[in-house]
């Protein structure tokens, strides 16, 4: 059977895009090669034609999630043009992206697992952090100095990452919604005080 120019090309999509959800939700040790391709209707054999290791895909799947959110953090920014940070905040710290970590953020779900990756996963995560950092830290008040808004910026998303992360492993769910909107309130008042 011949194929389209761009099949295999669609393919690797779609198992990036698959890996991205199932490592989220599952973990990075926890995803095997097996049940990934399984997951998008391949054998095991046909993984190696399109990555040369698990690594290798668990680094591009990663980055691509961290990629769209990103981009799904600069569209909520820019349609929240008079509070933009608040915009994000909530969302972020919202129940729908605590119930499904295998579209949310790859920080909150994998950070305790990407320690333990290689060096090229880990120097990928760094990357991805700065640009999340400087995504922040854009709508943060311009007239403060670039390394007050640069600090805050790290902060404000460790503690985002550190909450969702907490909100997600608790069994008790009305603790749980105290943690992310407790967060929130704090979150915004810190950048508050800090104008002062």
């Amino acid at each position: 059977m011949r194929y389209k120019e761009d099949h295999k090309e669609q393919i690797r999509q779609k198992i990036l895009d698959s890996a991205g959800a199932r490592l989220r939700s599952n973990g990075i040790a926890a995803s095997g090669v097996v049940g990934l391709m399984a997951d998008v209707g391949l054998t095991q054999g046909g993984f190696y034609s399109h990555f040369k290791s698990k690594d290798a895909l668990v680094r591009e799947s990663l980055e691509a999630g961290m990629q769209r959110l990103l981009r799904s953090v600069e569209k909520i920014m820019d349609s929240s043009s008079d509070r933009p940070l608040q915009a994000f905040v909530e969302q972020y710290l919202s129940p729908a992206h605590r119930d499904k970590p295998g579209t949310g953020c790859v920080a909150s779900a994998l950070s305790g697992e990407i320690k333990q990756s290689s060096e090229e996963i880990r120097d990928m995560f760094t990357q991805q952090l700065h640009e999340m950092a400087d995504l922040i830290a854009s709508a943060l008040p311009e007239e403060w100095e670039a390394d007050k808004r640069r600090e805050l910026a790290e902060t404000i998303y460790a503690m985002l990452v550190g909450t969702m992360s907490l909100a997600r492993a608790v069994n008790d769910k009305a603790m749980s919604e105290r943690l992310l909107v407790n967060a929130q309130a704090q979150i915004l008042k810190m950048v508050k005080d800090s104008a002062e």
